[in-house]
């Protein structure tokens, strides 16, 4: 019961968990900005979420596939997960300036799967 007064639902325990999820992705992701190569830069960020979400398949279904049924984050939670796409979307804007990504939508592009990006060589 305590955990339920602190969280005072069971939604209010699944957002702790969405927000820490998006906390740890963060750390994770936070350092990709500093790889210089904008190819190797958005490889190891999917290489980093991967493995985030292998480490955390419960957080990864919190965070991406709305479980349990019915959970919505609040809008203040919500805003912690954009703040990390951000992330993704500033490396994928390095990418299109420097022709390692096709130019388009950055947010479209973020979601999209490693096909997308260029070969090199």
């Amino acid at each position: 019961m305590g955990v339920y007064n602190h969280f005072k639902s069971k939604f209010g325990i699944v957002e702790a968990l969405y927000v820490q999820g998006f906390a740890r992705l963060q750390e994770a992701t936070a350092s990709i900005e500093e790889i210089q190569d904008p190819y190797e830069g958005l490889q190891e960020c999917g290489r980093r979420y991967r493995s985030l979400a292998l480490a955390n398949p419960m957080l990864y279904q919190i965070m991406f596939q709305k479980a349990p049924p019915g959970f919505e984050p609040s809008e203040q939670a919500f805003e912690v997960a954009v703040k990390v796409f951000g992330t993704l979307v500033n490396a994928v804007r390095r990418g299109i300036g420097t022709g390692v990504i096709a130019e388009g939508p950055l947010t479209d592009i973020a979601q999209l799967p490693r096909t997308r990006l260029g070969r090199r060589g």
